[in-house]
């Protein structure tokens, strides 16, 4: 009994760290903004996100099946309205045309290579372990449940 236990045991861990391993990919570069200002830009799926805090401002893209997408948006400090084009040519290489609408300073960006880099985020073995206890705790729940309805039944 206590074999097959360890056996069960093992197996929910090996399920849980690897089956549950999460891969994250994205593209993150170099932003330089209209004060020339250099940050953080970060492609994640639906989204684009300009700087890399939680305050940081998170626009939607709309993309078509090219790999061509862009965003537009009203820049507070011009009161401008501005568009970024973007085209992913290849797995860590992004090129970007910026047009400026109805802005004040109207200028306009060439086509430009946007410095990024791919990233790809996995959570590990430990987030895999927290998982297993997370499944041993409630398997010792049921457990404990079905031991102390058992016990009334016998009564």
């Amino acid at each position: 009994m206590k074999k097959l236990l360890v056996i069960v045991g093992c197996l929910l861990f090996f399920a849980a760290s690897c089956g549950n391993k999460v891969d994250e990919e994205f593209l993150e570069g170099t932003w330089i903004s209209q004060n020339d200002a250099e940050g953080k830009i970060i492609f994640d799926g639906e989204t684009v996100k300009l700087g890399e805090n939680a305050t940081s401002q998170t626009y939607a893209i709309a993309s078509d099946d090219n790999g061509k997408f862009n965003i537009t948006f009203q820049r507070e400090e011009t009161g401008g309205i501005e568009t970024y084009y973007f085209q992913k040519e290849s797995k860590n290489k992004i090129k970007v045309t910026k047009a400026v609408l109805d802005s004040p300073s109207d200028e306009r960006l060439d086509e430009k290579d946007l410095n990024t880099e791919y990233k790809k985020e996995d959570t590990g073995l430990f987030s895999g372990f927290f998982n297993f206890l997370g499944i041993v705790i409630v398997l010792g729940l049921l457990f404990i449940i079905g031991y102390l309805l058992n016990k009334r039944v016998k009564k």
